[in-house]
């Protein structure tokens, strides 16, 4: 069976929509390009970035053979790719990694000379130059850097926490991407920041870290790879970074989620109300000293809050994304659902000190509130406008604007905020089959 996975970028979003079929709903702006990629098995796009020349750049996975314009990459089993496209949608160059086992490309950042970063797993071996990276469990993590002509620089393997994989037709196993631990962001001068999560005893760099449960980890690496601090934080429990963003002045804004009483430096964070995971917000700077952190978690049980995703305008201030319920305070701004549902999602805007500016939710409204949404990722321009993306059943509201689902299916949206918070734009419709 062949299987066609449809590449779709908005140039103006920066967003990756990846999937077979699509519908635009009324006032969506018009498509720029499409393009596609043909494999003989399976194949997707996982992540995208676009430099600041418009060049984009996504990663992925394929099985056996990938074909991206006139380049066909093929492997024996599953591996990742990386591709570089013009912003007019021109096929430039398409790596695989390169696994004699299997791969995926999970995470990538550009730098301002085009230098891509991608992060992913795989098991088995990978060859970068005269370095052999060796899997020592049934899923490592994969860090390697590419040119701006898709050469390959460096690579890195890491052990955090082996991922969850998947059998998809054909007997062909690939990692899920939400197990992925590894995120990235660069600073202006082409420092990279990971932030995940790691179990049992690691070292980067010098310092060597001991996890009573699962912790989360944010490193600094400089262009050459060679890590030049490391921060650990957690309890006893399972605690994680979800996402990490930076401002000009390289201070590292990083969520996640911890289930016991969490320490990160000088910060400690309470229990909260959720038998599961409260969320938070920290903040390093670029020695990667902290400064503040905040706890994010509801205000009654049973609950949840979840941060999934963070950005930074041009002033510092901060953007978070994700998913709640039943009640959750932020800063002033308390937000509530109107009946008990499995989860709505809510942006909030902070300034540079940590205090909150706003914050809005949106979700389904009754009678269609028992499937729920959740926010997925944002991009933040210059000025404060904000894009995000998640996924909804049923029905979506953002303020006087909403969704449907045609069916009842599972679907996903875009929106695009204002600085000062207002959804102003519904951007796209994007339905989901399984």
């Amino acid at each position: 069976m062949s299987y066609r996975y449809v590449y779709c970028w908005l140039l103006l979003a920066s967003l990756q929509l990846a999937f077979p079929t699509l519908t635009r709903a009324q006032g969506s702006p018009p498509w720029q390009w499409v393009r596609q990629g043909t494999s003989t098995t399976a194949s997707g796009g996982r992540n995208i970035a676009v430099a600041a020349s418009g060049n984009v750049f996504v990663t992925g996975y394929f099985t056996h053979t990938l074909t991206l314009g006139t380049t066909t990459l093929t492997t024996d089993s599953t591996d990742a790719f990386v591709a570089k496209y013009t912003a007019s949608g021109q096929l430039l160059w398409a790596q695989k990694l390169g696994s004699s086992g299997q791969g995926t490309g999970y995470q990538l950042v550009v730098d301002a000379t085009e230098n891509c970063y991608v992060a992913g797993v795989f098991r088995g071996t990978v060859h970068v130059g005269a370095t052999t990276l060796t899997s020592q469990s049934d899923g490592d993590e994969f860090l390697v850097k590419y040119s701006g002509q898709g050469i390959l620089l460096w690579g890195q393997r890491s052990s955090d926490l082996a991922p969850n994989y998947h059998t998809m037709g054909g007997g062909a196993d690939f990692p899920l991407g939400p197990y992925l631990n590894l995120h990235l962001s660069l600073d202006a001068q082409g420092n990279l920041y990971t932030a995940s999560r790691f179990r049992g005893t690691i070292t980067r760099g010098t310092a060597t870290f001991t996890a009573q449960g699962t912790d989360a980890l944010l490193v600094k690496y400089n262009a050459q790879g060679q890590v030049q601090w490391a921060r650990q934080g957690g309890g006893t429990g399972e605690d994680y970074a979800a996402d990490v963003a930076l401002d000009a002045a390289g201070n590292a804004y990083v969520v996640g989620g911890y289930s016991t009483p969490a320490t990160f430096g000088s910060v400690v964070l309470p229990a909260g109300r959720s038998a599961n995971y409260n969320t938070y917000l920290l903040k390093y700077d670029a020695q990667g000293t902290i400064l503040w952190g905040h706890a994010l978690a509801p205000t009654s049980s049973p609950a949840y809050a979840q941060l999934q995703a963070v950005g930074v305008d041009a002033s510092s201030n901060v953007y978070v994304l994700g998913g709640f319920t039943p009640e959750l305070t932020l800063g002033s701004t308390t937000l509530s659902l109107p009946v008990v549902s499995s989860g709505h999602v809510f942006l909030a805007k902070y300034d540079t000190q940590g205090t909150a500016l706003w914050a809005r939710m949106a979700g389904s409204l009754p009678p269609n509130t028992i499937e729920g949404s959740n926010g997925y990722d944002l991009a933040v321009q210059a000025d404060g406008t904000v894009t995000i993306s998640g996924a909804y059943s049923r029905s979506m509201t953002f303020d006087q604007l909403t969704l449907g689902t045609p069916g009842g299916l599972n679907q996903t949206f875009v929106a695009r905020y204002t600085p000062q918070g207002v959804p102003s734009v519904n951007w796209s419709n994007v339905m989901l089959r399984e």
